[in-house]
Order: C-alpha cells, then structure tokens, then sequence
C-alpha cells in the first residue's frame, strides 16, 4: 500500500473573513506553490465542525505547515486542532480583527506576506491558555463590557468600525459592575470589576493595549481587571492605539499568573479571541508554555 506523498503546505482559508472577496489570492496562492514546487492542499471554512475537519486533514496528510487566511477566529481554529502538535502557523492577516498578527508585527500585505512564507520564515514557540479540553484562547479573552459587545456585533447582520461603535456606545449606556472572586498561583483576590480579561497578549484587534507588560511566550498570563469605564477612561484606552502612554492605569490592576481561578456571582458573557463561547459563572484558565509554533 503506497503511503501518502509529502504535503508541504496545508491552507485553511475563512472565505468570509474580513467580508473580502478572496478568489483572486486564492488563485495568487496556487500560482506561487506551483512555481516553488510546492505539495498543498486547499481547505475553506464553513463555520460548522472546522476544528474536527482540520486535525482530519492534520491526521491524513501530517503537513510540514499551516497558512491561515483570515482572522483571529480561525487562527485560534487551527491552534485548537494543532496543539501540542510541532506543525509551524504562517498567519496571512485577512479578519476583521488581526489581533495576534498585529502582536507578532506580521507584515500585513497579504501578497508579501504569501511570498515570505513560502520562502520559510523563523519559527518561534508561544503559549496557550487552556480554559478546558475544549476552549483555548492564544490572544485575549474577557468577561464583561466588551464580551457583551462582541455578542451584541456577532448578531448583527451589518459589519464594520459604525456598526461596533454603536454596540459599544449602547452597552456602555447600560454598563454594570460585577463582583469577582480570583484564586491566582495561591492568592486571592475579591474586586469588583466591569471586566476581567483574561490576556496572552498586549493589544485587542483594534490596537487598545489592554495589557502593557504581556508577553505571548513568557509561560503566564495577565488577569487585567478593568475597574473604570467613565467617558475619560474609555477616551484615554482608545488613544492607547495610538500612544501607549495614554493606557488608563489607574483604573486596571493586572495580576501575572500561571493558572487561576475566576468565580462570579452571576452569569457574564464569555469571548475567546473574539468568539462568543456562552454564558459562564466561573473559568479556569491555565498557561501551556510553548505549545505553539508561530512562523514570524
């Protein structure tokens, strides 16, 4: 029985990401690997089960690489089906939110970038936080003012900068502080916060630095608990995109952990790297040092 040839490449494309229309990087795509003699196959997300069909393709075809088109969502697919698994990420940043390629300052031409990783690039290790078997996040997760955003954005049918402004402008009219309870490496903490985020890296998608002296490969991550969303704190975190000395640090405590425990008194929304994951009333998240490789 003849074994399977080598696959050098395996690209997991999120059709919609970004609402950009990819057909013509798709065909850029098998025009460059055909030209460096290069083995690849072709997967498209649909949204339904791709974490069960990615480690399938992972299983029967064992690739050298991953190239991932699109954003943060499907970057965290893949890390979910490759973890623990020495296969090297290539990002190509195509989301509507490019969080982590904006951490790792990917270059964000999607035409160079396609050129330097078919090229090779170094590869680097960076941590995962593991919530349970089956929720991991590599950017940044919360519970609060801005997972109730990104739930009220994901049902709506409109995208873009208007349409998350008016979810935030109208969650934020709404806002309500909540009681936390935190068992992090052996100390307690009870605060009450508007949110708990739950940090692997500096930057949200939108570049608000959230977490000033975060690292992605440092084997912890930061508890940033937001106590002040007031009109001038909210101006102050949206500058921070553009001038980190404008981080509003006297409303946020940060506490650097290796695994915590968070239970609140109520049920709050919970994203993962910008997905909704559901309503939860108590996480446990845990850093798995080096459990991903990352083409820089």
């Amino acid at each position: 029985m003849l074994e399977n040839p080598k696959l050098e490449w395996l690209f997991v494309i999120n059709p919609v990401a970004g609402a950009e229309d990819k057909t013509v990087f798709v065909k850029r795509i098998k025009e460059k690997l055909k030209k460096a003699s290069k083995s690849y196959r072709l997967y498209f997300t649909t949204g339904h089960k791709d974490c069960e069909i990615i480690e399938l393709f992972i299983k029967k075809f064992s690739p050298e690489n991953i190239a991932v088109i699109g954003g943060d969502g499907t970057l965290l697919d893949v890390v979910t089906s490759v973890k623990n698994n020495p296969i090297p990420i290539a990002i190509i940043p195509f989301g509507s939110a490019n969080g982590m390629s904006a951490e790792l300052d990917i270059e964000p031409d999607q035409d160079i970038r396609l050129d330097q990783i078919i090229g090779g690039r170094k590869v680097k290790d960076f941590d995962l936080i593991k919530f349970d078997d089956n929720t991991y996040s590599l950017h940044i997760s919360d519970i609060g003012l801005n997972a109730e955003v990104v739930y009220a954005y994901d049902k709506d049918e409109d995208r873009g900068m208007r349409t998350y402004l008016k979810h935030l402008l109208s969650v934020w009219s709404t806002k309500k502080e909540f009681k936390v309870k935190i068992t992090a490496d052996g100390e307690t903490y009870e605060r009450t916060v508007f949110m708990v985020v739950i940090a692997n890296a500096r930057k949200y998608g939108s570049g608000m630095l959230i977490n000033p002296k975060g690292k992605p490969d440092d084997g912890k991550f930061e508890l940033c608990l937001v106590t002040d969303v007031s009109i001038d704190g909210m101006i102050k975190a949206g500058l921070s995109s553009i001038n980190e000395r404008f981080v509003p640090l006297e409303s946020l405590e940060t506490i650097h952990c290796k695994k915590a425990t968070i239970e609140l008194e109520e049920e709050k929304i919970f994203q993962v790297d910008g997905e909704v994951v559901g309503n939860v009333t108590k996480l446990t998240p845990e850093i798995l040092p080096s459990a991903v490789k990352l083409m820089l």
